[in-house]
């Protein structure tokens, strides 16, 4: 029987060789073109165990200095180009059929959805369409959100989610009142779930269920598993609730319910059934379609709210704004209205907006990706190989100090409103994507979350159980958050402001979102230039 250290000499031997191997192989596989290749203190392995943490790309800046754009080389996975440099940013925004995000989407929503070999076969013949077709600029899946884009079918969806969130806020005292404290965190992806899903599937809205909501977020909490392969082995009660919310769509979709939702719904189901999705993944695909309706935008509503009332300044601001727009009239009764166009928020709030954009800021850890489909001199000084992946993170843009200013780690209520700040240019505030993966429920969500803490601000006070306030840390968030969830919820007390007893408020959409800019400086930029070409 060999001695322990014979043991131990033979594994040091072996990982030695395997050690030189992999750094050959890493030298032999990298073309001088491509972007330098960082993180082989242990090849592959260095970067695929340091990928879950959220502040990754910012070590590697600090750890970096400068550099534009680098390799990464985890293990089981294709090669990752991180960009950095704002004007490599832009030159793969003006690639959208060589750089595509269509094929990251597609391949992900293969593990995310759960979908058959038939959906998986569709999305690969529409995919080739799409990229043979020079005619057609906008991929696939764009055509399934034109229902969110401004218009009436916005419009629509808006006033349907002020109805909500109304109907919800008559209850939001009496609720807590029966408390002495609730988790903030928890009550608002409570009230933005229902408020956002009543707008988009209507009166017969399966998340109304308690159950499926609970089941909802107990898919999301294993969705980073499920998007690497290992579901089955380490988020089967994820897939569990998955196949559970699978259930309830399919007899949503197969009652006719959907005819009776918003645009959104009915047009996503007619395009998916009418390319050949059987049923069942068109309730697949809704289910992963609530990813994209509630998981970026419940934390942002709470970041929100955390911010503007755990600080006086902010507090008195954007209350002092929004209750500028308020119109007080008389009913028939003698009894006070308090009305607000809610599309004031966007034309007349710039604090409020100003406010929300920071968080996004601040608190974003999105990472832009696209997928190379064939070989590309990207601003013909960097090699992208076929079948790689691009990634560009948020954190990078967000916390530059050159582009933001020495305080570009800190919040700052009126950084986009105040001229004299360091303000980047559009392309370095990249909460929303940029391009043409520009987040396409943006105004919605943005509606929605200015709606909600409007409704707050004028109706209720909101103080912290503790008596001190306390901002989360978000450590444990992964790379399939956009908007991080906290690290753990904060206890807070709510009443009705003294001088809201007795009175009757009317939330209107009076102004079309389409007259409104919203969302990114990407919509205004396109916005201005559509108006000076007419």
């Amino acid at each position: 029987m060999p001695s322990a250290t014979a043991i131990v000499s033979l594994v040091a031997l072996v990982s030695a060789i395997l050690y030189v191997v992999a750094r050959i192989r890493l030298q032999v596989t990298q073309d001088p073109r491509e972007p330098p290749l960082v993180e082989c203190d242990i090849p592959y392995i260095t970067p695929l165990l340091k990928l879950t943490d959220n502040k990754y790309f910012l070590k590697l800046r600090q750890r970096y200095g400068n550099v534009p754009i680098f390799t990464l080389r985890p293990a089981w996975m294709p090669k990752i180009y991180v960009i950095n440099d704002p004007q490599l940013i832009a030159a793969v925004q003006r690639q959208p059929k060589l750089l595509t995000f269509q094929a990251i989407s597609d391949k992900y929503s293969h593990l995310i959805c759960n979908l058959s070999p038939t959906a998986i076969a569709v999305q690969k013949r529409e995919h080739e369409k799409w990229l043979r077709d020079s005619a057609v600029g906008e991929g696939p899946s764009a055509s399934i959100y034109k229902a969110v884009k401004p218009g009436k079918s916005l419009d629509d969806m808006n006033r349907a989610m002020l109805g909500a969130l109304d109907q919800l806020s008559k209850n939001w005292a009496s609720e807590v009142q029966g408390s002495p404290s609730f988790d903030l965190h928890s009550w608002v992806k409570d009230v933005i779930t229902m408020a956002s899903t009543e707008a988009i599937y209507g009166s017969a809205n399966p998340y109304s269920s308690a159950d499926v909501r609970s089941r909802f977020w107990n898919y999301v909490f294993g969705l980073d598993k499920i998007s690497m392969g290992v579901g089955r082995l380490l988020a089967r009660h994820s897939l569990e609730s998955q196949a559970f919310l699978a259930d309830k769509f399919e007899k949503y979709f197969s009652s006719k319910q959907h005819l009776q939702a918003s645009d959104l719904t009915r047009q996503r189901f007619e395009w998916y059934s009418d390319h050949g999705f059987p049923l069942r993944d068109c309730a697949n695909i809704e289910v992963g379609n609530g990813i994209a309706i509630l998981t970026n935008t419940v934390p942002t509503a709470f970041w929100l709210t955390l911010h503007v009332f755990s600080d006086h300044k902010v507090l008195t601001a954007c209350r002092d704004e929004v209750l500028q727009q308020v119109r007080e009239t008389k009913d028939h009764t003698g009894g006070l209205v308090r009305t607000l166009d809610i599309a004031a928020l966007k034309t007349a709030c710039p604090l409020l907006q100003s406010a929300f954009r920071e968080a996004m800021r601040v608190h974003s850890v999105a990472v832009g990706m696209r997928g190379v489909v064939q070989e590309h001199m990207l601003d013909g000084r960097y090699l992208l190989q076929k079948d790689a992946i691009i990634w560009i993170p948020s954190t990078v843009q967000h916390f530059d100090r050159e582009r933001w200013g020495a305080d570009a780690a800190e919040y700052h209520h009126d950084r986009f409103a105040d001229r004299t700040r360091s303000r980047a240019k559009n392309i370095s505030f990249r909460a929303f994507g940029g391009g043409t993966t520009l987040c396409p429920g943006r105004h919605f969500a943005m509606t929605e979350i200015l709606a909600f803490v409007a409704m707050l601000l004028l109706r209720f006070e909101i103080e912290p159980a503790s008596g001190t306030w306390v901002v989360p840390s978000t450590n444990k968030a992964g790379l399939t958050n956009v908007m991080p969830n906290p690290d753990f919820d904060v206890q807070v007390k709510m009443r009705r402001r003294s001088d809201d007893e007795g009175v009757k408020w009317v939330w209107k959409l009076i102004v079309s979102e389409h007259d409104v800019f919203s969302g990114s400086d990407e919509d205004h930029d396109e916005r201005t230039t559509k108006v000076g070409s007419l």
